[in-house]
């Protein structure tokens, strides 16, 4: 079982790292991960799809509980591993 509050706060932290590093300013997630395309890998991606996942089913008091929180914790720090390389002025010199 995942904590909420947690969960939230990782996943908070996550969208504003994805800001900074990628320029990615709207929209939840999924949208996000769309927009990134290929300047994230593929790792990312499925890392990516195992949080929209969880945070589906964190909606839902019962299934909340079902969430494997190892691989939701790996998938966020694989998530995470990949925007901290990413040098947003680097990218901006092409």
């Amino acid at each position: 079982m995942i904590d909420k509050a947690t969960f939230d706060a990782d996943m908070a932290a996550l969208l504003e790292k994805m800001r900074m590093k990628l320029g990615l300013r709207s929209g939840p997630l999924r949208r996000r991960l769309r927009r990134a395309g290929r300047r994230l890998p593929k790792p990312a991606h499925q890392a990516g799809r195992v949080l929209i996942g969880a945070e589906t089913w964190m909606t839902h008091p019962k299934l909340r509980m079902r969430i494997d929180g190892t691989q939701v914790d790996a998938a966020s720090a694989e998530l995470h591993r990949h925007l901290d390389a990413i040098d947003p002025a680097d990218r901006r010199r092409g």
